[in-house]
């Protein structure tokens, strides 16, 4: 190897390849557009649905897709869902024009949920899924 290569210093030496700084969070962050958020917050009624709202939300990102799959074992794990309870809290949430169920599930399956787009969804404020 030439020794000339590093006559004028190391090149990671540069500060331009120093660790950049770490973005300043904000206090406002609640994992989901704030108009997102305030559009079902009117429109829910229990902490379970918001909740539920919330998780279905972060699905639809996660997936990268509207229509998601809305399994029963993650919800009793992270939120304390039974799976009636589930059913319930969906029914609600689709009444409350937040989302959409397609289909009956059979048995053994999860019932499949879609986000409420048009109308009912918060004006200004694209769909997690189209992303």
């Amino acid at each position: 190897m030439n020794k000339e290569v590093f006559e004028d210093g190391d090149p990671f030496e540069d500060p331009a390849w120093s660790k950049t700084p770490e973005a300043k969070r904000s206090s406002r962050l609640i994992g989901c557009p704030l108009p997102w958020f305030a559009w079902v917050f009117a429109l829910v009624k229990s902490k379970d649905q918001l909740a539920l709202a919330l998780y279905l939300y972060r699905r639809c990102c996660i997936r990268n897709s509207d229509t998601i799959t809305v399994p029963n074992d993650e919800l009793d794990e992270l939120l304390g869902i039974s799976r009636w309870a589930k059913y319930r809290q969906l029914t609600a949430l689709e009444r409350a024009g937040i989302l959409r169920i397609k289909g009956a599930p059979a048995d053994g399956e999860w019932p499949r949920c879609s986000s409420a787009i048009g109308q009912n969804h918060p004006p200004g404020n694209e769909h997690p899924g189209a992303q």
